[in-house]
């Protein structure tokens, strides 16, 4: 089972008590991310890993005071798989009031916890990438739960696409367009910036988008190319298209895999 979300691993709902070994089938694990310790799983939290990559570079940022973590940062994916598969636990209560047993719907099921979420936002491509890694790592049932932070609307963050980009050993180009509608009413220029990874040559057309009025919508057409020519080890790689001018700036986070 995978919960999309992140994990505390401390609670009685993770007790291992009388569950037999892991199906030899399994392949996933518990990685070290930040503040939490793989020493913290057992035989019921077998997996846990943290997919942050696409989120620290849509901050646009490395804080080296900063570290992606599996750990539940507020209690939501603790709630959330507890209830799912928690174990059984015997006089349990919110404070003086309804004791009884509590169990999750599946309580001899393993846990798995890949956290997608950092920083306030839940990218496609790290949600991506954790359930391609939960697929290879042989989960039977994925559960997804989770959303971002919720933020006033501003120019900056409205209207943005995001682009997942595949290569495999058939082609080595691929060519998306996307629209883009203008929030504001003044008249605006906006350029284009490309952050790639230097395996990847990039081609925006237009370079400029020149809008005149509220709702105008245009287009534009990317061309990414490989450059790898098989050297490339399957996984992922980040980049970002940006838009800007003076005033604003519009980020669209670009995910690559390739796969061999």
């Amino acid at each position: 089972m995978l919960l999309a979300s992140s994990h505390l691993g401390l609670q009685f709902s993770f007790n291992d008590k009388g569950l037999g070994p892991v199906r030899p089938s399994w392949r996933g694990k518990c990685v070290d991310a930040g503040d939490f310790n793989a020493s913290l799983c057992n035989n019921k939290l077998v997996g846990a890993k943290a997919f942050h990559a696409a989120a620290m570079a849509m901050a646009g940022r490395s804080n080296p005071g900063h570290f992606p973590s599996s750990r539940d940062l507020h209690g939501h994916g603790t709630h959330v798989s507890s209830t799912a598969a928690g174990s059984e636990i015997h006089d349990a209560g919110m404070g003086a009031f309804s004791r009884g047993t509590a169990r999750g719907m599946a309580p001899k099921a393993r846990i798995v916890m890949y956290s997608v979420c950092d920083s306030g936002v839940c990218p496609e491509a790290d949600i991506i990438a954790a359930v391609d890694a939960a697929v290879k790592d042989g989960v039977d049932i994925l559960s997804m739960s989770l959303g971002p932070k919720v933020q006033p609307p501003l120019p900056a963050n409205l209207n943005y696409p995001s682009f997942i980009v595949i290569f495999n050993g058939r082609t080595n180009t691929r060519t998306l367009t996307r629209t883009v509608s203008k929030v504001s009413e003044e008249a605006e220029t906006y350029n284009v910036t490309v952050v790639a990874p230097e395996h990847v040559k990039v081609t925006v057309t237009p370079t400029t988008l020149e809008f005149k009025k509220l709702n105008e919508k245009k287009s534009y057409t990317v061309e990414f190319r490989s450059l790898a020519r098989g050297n490339v080890t399957s996984g992922w790689d980040f980049g970002h298209i940006v838009w800007e001018n003076k005033e604003h700036m519009v980020r669209s986070p670009v995910a690559f895999q390739w796969m061999n």
